[in-house]
């Protein structure tokens, strides 16, 4: 049996965590520099609506599938470099929910262990469904504008980064760590349609996010040390908080509306069926949370569909 180790050693293991801790956030912050927010053409540009609506639907379906809360925001990631590198052309608003279509399968390719097919992907209300060598034609147009860099810094890297920097996932007891994640993840999400988003770094939106859970949790105080770790000014990071706390009240609102649900402690994610913790359960909330219908009407009826939409089927087939 090993015998336990002594105060000093103890003291040494802390000392090399927190030094791995710190490199890992140089790391993630230099990879946040050499990738800039993308920077849209028009001023405002002409597709924030049917942005909004096809960042809707990447969290349904993202939620359908029970993806992972990152294939979202790295498909969010994709789509938002890619179409800050066109010339958006209103005849064609179907472009964009064809983009976001090929942008959601490169990001579940990257992350999920099983993908579907490409027309089994296009569900959750898709106002256009598209051959699947459509998609995959778009999909080597954004690979080849994004330069084949598929593995961005996000925001969930940095509330990863700050927390075990911080300590919080061994300070706060497992089932308060479980929950307060998930309430970081569903700010981030809830956060994603706003044309606003792109507008902040991803270090800058996982600070605003771990402030807003800091102010509803009691107990826990982290504020002075989180901003003590980024490399920009306190007020940077106040106005994207204030920016995420007017979206997500206002998604929020718009859930406890529509479905008549008294939700546990003001947020949405507490209504979910699935663990409000797991992946599942935090995309469900900010699905239903993002689920309008009044933004929707910029789709042109004379931009007819491929192909009709495919049956629904609970297997997932992995293409």
């Amino acid at each position: 049996m090993a015998s336990p180790l002594t105060l000093p050693q103890l003291e040494q293991e802390e000392e090399e965590e927190e030094d791995d801790e710190n490199e890992e956030l140089a790391s993630l912050f230099s990879k946040e520099t050499e990738s800039p927010p993308p920077l849209f053409s028009a001023d405002p540009p002409l597709f924030l609506l049917p942005r909004a609506a096809a960042v809707r639907w990447i969290l349904r379906v993202s939620s359908h599938y029970g993806f992972s809360a990152l294939t979202p925001v790295l498909a969010v990631n994709y789509l938002d470099r890619f179409l800050s590198g066109v010339i958006y052309q209103e005849d064609k608003p179907w472009m964009v929910q064809l983009a976001a279509a090929a942008c959601l399968s490169l990001a579940a390719k990257v992350e999920e262990t099983h993908v579907p097919l490409l027309l089994d992907l296009q569900v959750e209300d898709a106002e256009h469904v598209f051959e699947a060598k459509t998609v995959q034609k778009m999909e080597i147009m954004v690979l080849s504008s994004l330069d084949w860099k598929m593995n961005p810094v996000t925001a969930i890297s940095f509330v990863d980064g700050f927390a075990a920097r911080l300590g919080l996932n061994r300070r706060l007891h497992p089932l308060h760590w479980e929950m307060f994640y998930a309430r970081c993840l569903a700010s981030i999400l809830g956060f994603l349609p706003d044309s606003r988003f792109v507008r902040y770094v991803p270090s800058v939106v996982a600070a605003a996010a771990m402030l807003e859970v800091e102010s509803s949790c009691n107990g826990v105080d982290y504020g002075t040390q989180l901003l003590s770790l980024l490399h920009v000014t306190k007020d940077k990071v106040n106005q994207c908080s204030q920016t995420m706390r007017e979206v997500v009240a206002v998604s929020n609102s718009t859930f406890r509306r529509r479905h008549y649900i008294g939700c546990y402690g003001g947020d949405a994610y507490h209504c979910c069926p699935h663990h409000p913790g797991s992946p599942i359960g935090v995309i469900d909330a900010a699905a239903l949370c993002c689920t309008e219908s009044s933004d929707d009407d910029w789709w042109g009826s004379d931009t007819a569909p491929v192909t009709p939409p495919p049956p629904h089927s609970k297997k997932i087939r992995v293409e």
